[in-house]
């Protein structure tokens, strides 16, 4: 197949229902959404009545050692991984859901 040309480079084409406005992979998404889930599921407190509470993600953000960036990215993923929970993939799964769910949205 041949691609269009611009500017003596290869031009690709992509459908607009595949193409959204909002970044779904990001470091602050796997932050907000993998890392902070994980402590909060560290921290979380498990009663006889079967009820669990978990630290507000906004408060664990204030946290010394919890501030959003690679470091804490790096620290709390390698953390899960010795515990034997994989966040990358965990947050894969998340992306994909969502993707599906956003596209299946545009196509309804």
């Amino acid at each position: 197949m041949r691609l269009p040309v611009t500017k003596g480079k290869p031009l690709l084409l992509v459908p607009n229902e595949w193409v959204g406005n909002r970044l779904l992979m990001s470091h602050t998404r796997y932050f907000e959404t993998s890392v902070l889930s994980y402590v909060q599921s560290e921290q979380a407190a498990f009663f006889a009545n079967g009820h669990v509470a978990r630290t507000p993600k906004h408060v664990l953000k204030a946290q010394s050692g919890l501030e959003r960036g690679r470091q804490t990215n790096l620290k709390i993923t390698s953390r899960a991984q010795e515990a034997g929970c994989d966040l990358v993939c965990s947050f894969g799964d998340f992306v994909r859901d969502r993707f599906h769910s956003a596209h299946e949205r545009q196509v309804a």
